[in-house]
């Protein structure tokens, strides 16, 4: 995990991306932030799952999710996929 003073960036390596493919937790982690609506929750929840896919199919890769300050109601959060 990496802070800064705009955001936190949580680094998952493609063993972790798996397991949250695997475990379908991409809707679950979606609805954590307090101040998402429901549709941006779920919005949320449907790229963590797209990007864990995309890391758990290359090896190597990191999936980050980038969550902007304050993390107790982040603004915006946003997820990728680095090799």
């Amino acid at each position: 995990m990496d802070r800064s003073a705009e955001a936190v960036t949580v680094n998952l390596t493609d063993a972790e991306a798996r397991a949250i493919e695997e475990l379908n937790l991409g809707p679950v982690l979606g609805a954590l932030p307090p101040n998402f609506t429901p549709e941006a929750e779920q919005r949320l929840g449907e790229s963590i799952t797209v990007y864990a896919g995309r890391a758990a199919d290359q090896p190597g890769s990191t999936l980050s999710v980038i969550i902007d300050e304050p993390i107790a109601a982040p603004p915006g959060i946003s997820v990728t996929v680095t090799r």
